[in-house]
């Protein structure tokens, strides 16, 4: 997509009932817990709905790759084009000895 954020000193608040949104869609779609691939980009187009999106340090939209058997991702977010100074994205996520992924995501 690009960039998103254009100044990233420029920061706003994510609005309470946004977050409440927000986090109410992630939970959704991590609800089932157990995946064959970790969902991220199911979350970041959901996200997009409420003009939320994940971004790399330098404003733009994220990109790159989650590797490992076991980890945790935290991803800044934008709002409305503003860089979000109150709250994060946090995953971790275990790949079990069935072959899936037990996913954990939350917005802090």
């Amino acid at each position: 997509m690009g960039v998103i954020v254009r100044d990233m000193n420029l920061k706003v608040s994510l609005p309470a009932p946004i977050k409440r949104k927000v986090q109410n869609e992630i939970q959704r779609i991590l609800k089932p817990t157990f995946f064959k691939d970790i969902p991220l980009s199911d979350i970041a187009d959901k996200i997009k709905s409420f003009n939320v999106y994940l971004i790399d340090g330098d404003g733009t939209d994220w990109s790159g790759f989650l590797t490992g058997r076991d980890g945790r991702a935290d991803f800044d977010l934008a709002y409305n084009g503003l860089y979000v100074k109150n709250a994060m994205f946090h995953m971790t996520w275990h790949k079990m000895e069935s072959g899936n992924y037990e996913v954990i995501g939350y917005i802090s």
